[in-house]
């Protein structure tokens, strides 16, 4: 009599698309990213060309980031300037 086990699906360790796994767009996690908001890639042997991602750094991020809800993301497309802060002082006006 052989025992059937039951195999348990393994959660892996790493993602080569951590966007899906944020629940986030590819284009709203790079330009996170582009804004040093995003955790950083780790690199396994010559996967230089693939960021790959470990998991449990993405649902760190994730975490800490549900808290940093109204941080602002800058838009660093090219011709576009940087959106000022509510914290910035109106420029002053000059009257002739």
């Amino acid at each position: 009599m052989t025992k059937s086990v039951e195999k348990k699906p393994v959660d892996p360790l790493t993602t080569g698309k951590p966007w899906l796994r944020a629940g986030i767009s590819r284009t709203l996690f790079f330009r996170l990213k582009s804004a040093g908001l995003a955790p950083e890639p780790i690199n396994i042997g010559l996967s230089l060309a693939r960021p790959i991602y470990r998991i449990s750094d993405i649902d760190k991020w994730i975490a800490s980031r549900k808290a940093d809800r109204r941080v602002r993301i800058p838009n660093t497309r090219a011709g576009h300037e940087a959106a000022p802060t509510a914290a910035a002082e109106p420029a002053p006006t000059t009257q002739t």
